[in-house]
């Protein structure tokens, strides 16, 4: 694993253990992301403001699940309104977590592994836009799922 979590047997408890975890808003649940925790650390590198970063989230957190783990994000809803904007894919990497004490799965972490941002602007609504800066990231090349137990 790439980064050190503190696994606990419950999902609250492991989110007040490891700051850099999020849970989904109560309006984002869905049934396949209610015992998902997010991770989004890899994205801390490119000093994005936290409008920008918190709608990125939002948008991932809506989309991602255990059986699609990879997704196309924006931060932006309507082009024609807009003059700045970040859009590209995400890939995250799926951590299940089992309790022996309970003897069953316990919750999922979803991990973003890969990142590919783009940054593009416009000066008016005529203007195409143009891409202002590229984002990329990757922490290896290891997307596989994993299992762990915990005691």
């Amino acid at each position: 694993m790439n980064n050190d979590y503190i696994l606990l047997d419950t999902m609250g408890k492991t989110l007040k253990a490891n700051k850099q975890l999020i849970k989904a808003e109560n309006n984002l649940k869905r049934k396949l992301n209610k015992s998902l925790l997010y991770d989004f650390t890899l994205l801390n590198q490119f000093n994005f403001d936290n409008e920008l970063l918190e709608k990125l989230k939002l948008d991932s957190m809506k989309y991602i699940s255990i059986l699609n783990r990879y997704t196309y994000t924006t931060t932006t809803n309507n082009l024609y309104d807009e003059f700045d904007y970040i859009n590209g894919n995400i890939y995250f990497k799926a951590i299940r977590i089992y309790s022996n004490k309970k003897n069953k799965y316990v919750y999922t972490i979803m991990q973003l592994v890969k990142c590919e941002l783009y940054h593009a602007s416009r000066k008016t609504v005529y203007n195409e836009f143009k891409t202002i800066k590229e984002y990329k990231a990757q922490t290896g090349n290891d997307y596989n799922l994993y299992d762990y137990k915990i005691s």
